[in-house]
């Protein structure tokens, strides 16, 4: 073979191989490439695919006073109850979570005053903070005077103290009864006048004299049990107003012992008219402390007790000692009234009493106050 055409020949085959093997080494390193970018696709598709799979399986708790699902249970501490998520027993919702019952949420929770961030009330001048509310408690019957102190259900609280309201239509076991007639008499009840004890009425007896006709005397009494003796008492406090100069109101203490007995046995009278006759002034109230008036004098109807009248009467002390019966339940019922009408009362053609604020205490403790009104 010509040397020349075998050195061409050579050379090509070897161009050739060389051609063929970077066309193999490109083909591989393609498909290579491809196969890793696919792989990665397929990765991040399954991941993405795991992730959501998780989502869905992530619940959402709801938060107090939120509505509540077997889905969507309650966060924390609250409870489902009745579709909705609720705080502990001595907690309540606000905002979405739970705070102290007696703690604010809202300036509506005040009562006039202001929610602070620590969940207490900044209470406006006038108002105290009760349990987490502003309150006046000249007039709040549960918080009366101060916090948590309540009025019974037959009280309302006046100026910051519990009294029973009597009215026409409302007595509370009160009567207006007629020491000359011996009978009920029609109670009348007015607005004013002046400036009140207690609210702004008070209980109204018109005398009208008369020299001819026997002395008019009309009593506001009231029985009361057998437990409140006369010895037990602690507070006996009240109020008048006459138009006459000279007159007042007297305290009547009767046990019920003498059985209506005309002998005044078991009777007792407290009138600041005998010694305060010169402090007497027309149209003006005035208050009288039958236990504590240094000046008191209590005088027994029955005209054989040492404190009658014809013996000078006795101080509340005095008398009972003197009495001792009157310390024990068996004395009998005690009736508190108070006595309109006197033998000073007589020369004027008319005289207009009024009585409001009674106050009685008994040894238990309990004071009640009686506010008359119209």
């Amino acid at each position: 073979m010509d040397p020349e055409r075998f050195d061409g020949w050579a050379e090509r085959l070897a161009h050739a191989v060389s051609r063929r093997g970077a066309l193999r080494g490109l083909a591989a390193a393609t498909t290579g490439l491809l196969t890793a970018c696919f792989a990665g696709l397929d990765a991040e598709a399954k991941k993405k695919k795991k992730g959501k799979g998780k989502h869905k399986r992530k619940k959402v708790c709801a938060k107090a006073g939120q509505p509540c699902t077997p889905r969507k249970t309650c966060c924390g501490k609250t409870a489902c109850r009745n579709g909705r998520c609720g705080c502990g027993p001595n907690q309540k919702a606000c905002q979405n979570r739970c705070i102290a019952k007696a703690a604010c949420c809202a300036d509506t929770d005040c009562g006039g005053g202001v929610c602070q961030t620590n969940g207490q009330c900044a209470c406006p001048e006038g108002r105290q903070n009760c349990a987490g509310v502003c309150v006046d408690t000249n007039v709040n019957a549960d918080h009366c005077g101060g916090c948590g102190a309540v009025c019974k259900a037959t009280e309302q609280c006046r100026a910051g103290e519990c009294v029973v309201v009597v009215s026409q239509t409302a007595m509370s076991g009160w009567e207006f009864w007629s020491e000359v007639d011996g009978g009920r008499v029609e109670p009348t009840f007015v607005s004013g006048p002046g400036s009140m004890p207690f609210g702004t009425g008070s209980a109204q007896v018109i005398l009208r004299g008369n020299p001819a006709a026997p002395m008019e005397r009309t009593m506001i009494r009231r029985e009361f049990p057998t437990t409140i003796t006369i010895g037990g008492l602690t507070a006996l406090r009240f109020s008048d107003r006459s138009s006459l100069p000279g007159c007042a109101v007297a305290l009547l203490l009767d046990t019920g012992i003498s059985g209506g007995a005309p002998d005044g046995r078991g009777r007792f009278i407290y009138d600041p008219g005998v010694t305060r006759n010169h402090e007497l002034r027309a149209n003006e109230w005035r208050t009288w402390d039958a236990l504590a008036d240094p000046n008191q004098r209590w005088c027994a109807e029955e005209q054989s007790s040492p404190c009658s009248r014809q013996h000078g009467c006795c101080t509340f002390a005095e008398m009972l000692a003197r009495h001792s019966e009157l310390g024990h339940p068996s004395a009998g019922k005690l009736v508190v009234g108070l006595r309109v009408g006197d033998a000073r009362d007589v020369a004027a053609s008319e005289t207009t009493i009024h009585v409001d604020g009674l106050r009685i205490g008994a040894s238990d403790g309990a004071i009640t106050i009686y506010d008359f009104e119209p």
